[in-house]
């Protein structure tokens, strides 16, 4: 048992390199390549976000990869569960890092939910796998860029109206800012109540509610004594004049901004 825990833990930790080196560059690469963050803190957040994920929301992915692709009821022998699960982990891991060494955007949970398929098919045949599971699981590879797409598309609309148009976007942001950060909490305690805490939805709407006006105002006074470098312009082309002139068209008369 000590053996397969050390083999457990290493191969986690792979996993984890792995991860840091290709998922995270898909939500951290906006943010350090726009400078808002260097590199250091993004592996600081990162490290801390990605705990933090797994630590409160990680449960019902774990679940499904452990028990919704292959049944335990249809592995009978321990043992064969054990390196069928290590054979998915091991393939995912050198997957991604080859993936890494070529530039390629993959997914972790998808490297994983493929392993666990390949060891259903390869240990006991077609049939072991839950390929109605998996139907749902490919569906959501589908499903969640459209969607991801359509509200960004919504989300920066309404960043444009709100602040970029408008000529003094720095003020603007101050205002906005609040809102959109309590909105944000708003997502995440409702997940949370719901999905980690198992609340009823009337619960998990109202604490999420609580969630999003203290945070809110947090923001709030948080954002309120952020000054700007130089004091405030009147006009957004004065505001930009720092950005390259491409950006500076793109906020201001590109068909998006508009």
């Amino acid at each position: 048992m000590i053996i397969i825990l050390v083999a457990a833990i290493t191969l986690g930790f792979a996993m984890a390199i792995a991860i840091g080196a290709n998922d995270v560059a898909n939500s951290m690469a906006t943010a350090v390549g726009a400078k808002a963050i260097t590199i250091k803190q993004a592996v600081i957040i990162a490290a801390i976000l990605e705990f933090a994920g797994a630590f409160f929301f990680g449960k019902m992915v774990t679940k499904t990869i452990a028990k919704g692709i292959v049944p335990l009821g249809n592995i009978l022998c321990p043992e064969m569960l054990i390196a069928g699960a290590f054979s998915a982990i091991i393939g995912a891991t050198i997957f991604i890092l080859i993936a890494t060494k070529f530039e390629l955007p993959v997914s972790t949970t998808h490297s994983i939910v493929g392993g666990m398929a390949g060891f259903g098919n390869a240990a006991i045949g077609f049939d072991a796998v839950n390929w109605v599971k998996m139907s749902m699981i490919v569906l959501s590879w589908i499903i969640s860029p459209v969607f991801g797409g359509l509200l960004a598309f919504l989300i920066f609309k309404l960043l444009s109206k709100l602040i970029l148009r408008k000529n003094q976007p720095f003020i603007w942001t101050k205002k906005v800012g609040p809102f959109l950060i309590g909105a944000t909490f708003f997502i995440i305690a409702w997940l949370f109540f719901g999905k980690t805490l198992h609340l009823s939805i009337a619960k998990s709407l109202l604490f999420s509610f609580f969630v999003s006006v203290i945070t809110c105002i947090i923001g709030y006074f948080i954002l309120k004594k952020v000054k700007p470098e130089k004091e405030e312009q009147n006009s957004v082309e004065k505001i930009f004049k720092k950005t390259p002139d491409n950006d500076i068209l793109l906020c201001r008369s590109c068909s998006w901004c508009k």
